[in-house]
Formats: C-alpha cells, structure tokens, sequence
C-alpha cells in the first residue's frame, strides 16, 4: 500500500472504512494522540510486545473489554502489583513474589503498637431487611495433597457471626479440620468473650476441653528431665504448681513459672498413699489453725520385751506387738502366752514391758484389762511403769475359781509421749 496522507476521513453515517489489507502494518507515530470519545473494535495488539504505556494516555471508564488475554509479566507502578509469569507468582507490594502470593504493606507508622491489617475476607448480606443467622461469616480453607481428588479439604479458619441479632455484632474464629473426608468439622474456637473451646462450641470457662471416650489434655515429659511439663497457678503475690514426677502426683508452692523451683507440700505417691509436707488440718474447712493440724502420724510393728514377770505360773512369753501413733499419743497392742494350763492365775500376778516404740510419760491413767479362762476371769491393770521406757501390767481381781494359765492375754493400752 502506498502512503497516503489526508487531513480527516469523514464517512458517512454506517459507512465502515477498512484501513489496509491483510498482511498490512498501521503505524502511529510516538507523539500522536488517539482522542475523541468513539471507539476503536477489534484491535489486536499482538505486535505490542514490550514497553511503557503512560497512564495519561489511558482514561475514562471504559467497561466493554470482556476478555482479556496476556502473556508474560505484569508490573502495575513497580511494586503496587506484580505478576511474574515465569514462576506463577503475584506480589502486591512486592516487585519479587517468592511465593505464589506475596503481600507486603507498610506500617502506618513505625511506633504503632497495634497490628496492620493486611488482608481482609468479607462476606455481606445481599440484603437486610431481615435478621441473618448466627454461624455465618468468612472461611479460608486449607487444601491438601491426595492421591484422588487432588488437592482435597483439609482444615479451614472462619470468622463467625454469634448471634442472629443483626444490631449484635460478636463474633467468634473457629477452627476446622477433615478427617479423610471432605466434611471440615469444627475442633476449637474462641468466641467473644475470649473463652476457648476444644471439642465444645459453647465454652463456659476460659478454657473447656471435651473429648470423646479417655481424651484430655495432657501435660508430657519435659524434654530436659524426667517429669511431666508443669500446671502454674498465679495471683498477685505467689505461685504454686502440680507436675508428675516418678508415678507420683505433685503439689508445690512457692513455684516460679518456667522453672522447677518450689517446694513440694502434698504428694499423692503411685500406690495411693498421700503424704503433706507439714500436716493436713482437720475439721477447720478452707482455714490454716494449726491446733487442727495433723502433721504426725505412723503406724506399725515392735518386739515387746518381758522385763521381769512374777507368777502366771511357768513364765510369760511375748507374741506380735502393733503401735499407731498419732501426734503425741501412742496405741500398743500386744499378745502374751501365759504360761503352761497347769498353772493358775492369782492376784498380785504382773509382768513389766520393755523395748517400747516410744518413751511414755511417766504417770499416765491406768488402762484394765480382762484375762478369760471358761467361766472364771482375772482383771488386770496396765500403767506406765517406774521406769519412762516400761509399762506394768498386774492382776488386781479374780472372779470365780482361779483361771488357769496357759491362755493369751492381750493388753491394749495407749499412752503420751514428747516423741
């Protein structure tokens, strides 16, 4: 085609003016200015392959582009948004995406102690005549790897609506996971109040967990030792602590938080026995009084000695002994075979005990006891003996013929003791 040069091409209305055949290249100069409000249909502009379009030159509000197909990278002022076609990336704020979507904003100011909103997922009503539902909002989801569908659910993160009031604007974060399905089932949330619940959609508490079957919480091994990570409890002033610790359950105060500081006050051992440090005070509720408090006791076996014995016959020889101590009065028990049953037993007969598991104070109340053989009984005294390591048991009483020995006595008698 030869070049021509005119002044205007002024069809006539409806006309349509071909410029060029096919094969023909149109050339605008730079500097030449498009202008007027008509419109310029099917151009292709296959041949614009690289360079800087001035946003002066692009303006108006133009909505009749439908389609619109591109290759090669994107960059709208630098870094405002970037497309990187080579590696499938988009940056906004980025000029150098190193993920598939990179956002990057600055803070608002450098001394801002409040976080910047970067991105936001809003969802809105398309009307509002009427109150919505609670439990609608906004949900990103997460999808995974799988062998069948490809990616497939597997988690998501909603902010939702709490209330069907629409003047009531509270809102909760849930938590959702799938469980080999493409079902998300929410696992924890924390509502308005700041409540969180694992396995609950209602906490009632700061923090209420409810499993199915034996699921809980646990507290695992620290990886530096071999007892359990510690529960903290704090106030303004103290704080105390509960830990596992060698099959046994542990209560401290005095703890310091992400130490193992504090003193243990109770342990519950791995056969069930309680011990407390410095007692357990009884009968006085919540109070700390310390004339409640029971902070000795213990119990077990002794080897009662028989000192001297005069009468029971041939002799007096001791059998088990028990004891059980409880602050500072002591309960023995002790059995004696007295004698061969040839023998009898008289008034005046007695016998001193030695070897006791605590010293007694001298000059405790005097404790009966009764001796059975058949149908004839001897009654006996046991005191504490002269001597602040014995007791002395007599026969004071015979009823009916003299019992014979060679029967068991038992002397239960109870003393004080400074032990």
């Amino acid at each position: 085609m030869s070049e021509v040069k005119v002044n205007k091409l002024s069809p006539r209305s409806g006309t349509t003016v071909t410029l060029g055949d096919s094969g023909d290249t149109i050339t605008i100069p730079s500097g030449v200015t498009l202008a007027n409000s008509g419109t310029i249909d099917n151009l292709n502009a296959s041949n614009l392959t690289s360079g800087t379009v001035p946003d002066a030159r692009i303006t108006g509000a133009y909505t009749g582009i439908t389609n619109l197909t591109m290759s090669g990278n994107l960059i709208v002022d630098t870094d405002t948004f970037t497309v990187n076609s080579s590696n499938n990336r988009v940056g906004i704020g980025v000029s150098s995406p190193s993920v598939p979507l990179e956002i990057l904003t600055n803070l608002s100011s450098d001394t801002q102690s409040t976080p910047e909103t970067v991105l936001t997922l809003a969802t809105k009503f398309s009307s509002t005549g009427t109150d919505g539902a609670a439990g609608s909002g906004s949900r990103l989801e997460f999808k995974i790897p799988d062998d069948e569908t490809n990616p497939i659910t597997g988690a998501a993160i909603a902010g939702l609506k709490e209330n069907g009031d629409d003047s009531n604007a509270e809102a909760a974060l849930a938590f959702y996971i799938s469980q080999n399905d493409t079902t998300l089932d929410e696992a924890m949330r924390i509502d308005s109040s700041g409540q969180v619940g694992i396995g609950q959609t209602s906490p009632g508490t700061k923090l209420e967990v409810v499993g199915t079957g034996v699921n809980g919480i646990e507290l695992g091994q620290q990886s530096d030792g071999n007892d359990s990570s510690r529960l903290f409890f704090t106030n303004s002033s103290n704080v105390c602590a509960i830990r596992s610790s060698g099959g046994s359950l542990k209560f401290s105060t005095g703890a310091t938080i992400n130490s193992s500081s504090g003193d243990d006050r109770v342990i519950i051992h791995s056969n069930g026995v309680m011990s407390a440090a410095n007692g357990i005070a009884l009968g006085v509720g919540a109070n700390n009084t310390s004339s409640n408090v029971l902070n000795d006791y213990e119990e077990g076996t002794w080897t009662a000695t028989v000192n001297t014995a005069s009468g029971f016959s041939t002799g007096v020889t001791s059998g088990t002994s028990t004891y059980t101590k409880i602050g500072n009065t002591v309960w023995i028990k002790t059995n004696f075979n007295l004698g061969s049953s040839s023998g009898t037993v008289t008034a005046g007969d007695n016998v001193t005990i030695t070897n006791l598991p605590f010293a007694p104070i001298v000059q405790d109340n005097a404790i009966n006891n009764q001796f059975r053989y058949n149908e004839n009984n001897a009654i006996l005294t046991t005191t504490t003996g002269s001597s602040t390591s014995s007791i002395f048991t007599r026969v004071n009483y015979v009823r009916g013929s003299p019992p014979r020995s060679g029967g068991n006595l038992c002397i239960n008698f109870n003393y004080t003791t400074n032990a």
